[in-house]
């Protein structure tokens, strides 16, 4: 009885140790200002990120227009504090899914949040070779 006990326990232990554990989230890839004009292979219906610094209190701030460019959706849009300071500076960071096959540009502006009229002229633009997700892409 002991045996069937210890046996019983040691199985309930092993059990939650497996089902505890959080299955690792698949890799998103992440573009940066580093990445502006290339252009990149990716597959239908995958997701990425674009993180773009900006800087606190300045009133400016990157912007995506979802009706410009249909081959992709925005998934999340966040902030992330660099140093969180009064001023400091912030990364912006989008997340995409890709949503149309074919050639597609993707452009973020940096735009003034006081006045719509008064743009600055940065912009972040890249180029994405979409496949179907059953293609295999080569590098």
């Amino acid at each position: 009885m002991l045996r069937i006990f210890f046996l019983y326990s040691l199985l309930t232990i092993l059990i939650n140790l497996n089902y505890g554990q959080q299955p690792s989230s698949p890799t998103e890839t992440t573009f940066t200002t580093a990445d502006e004009l290339k252009e990149v292979d990716i597959a239908l219906m995958d997701t990425f990120q674009v993180r773009l610094p900006t800087q606190m209190g300045s009133g400016y701030r990157w912007s995506f227009a979802a009706d410009v460019y249909p081959g992709f959706k925005l998934l999340n849009h966040r902030m992330e504090d660099i140093k969180p300071l009064p001023g400091g500076k912030q990364h912006q960071i989008f997340t995409f899914q890709v949503r149309q096959q074919g050639f597609n540009p993707l452009r973020l502006t940096f735009k003034s949040l006081r006045s719509q009229k008064d743009v600055r002229p940065e912009a972040f633009k890249i180029f994405f070779n979409v496949a179907s997700p059953h293609t295999s892409i080569l590098p």
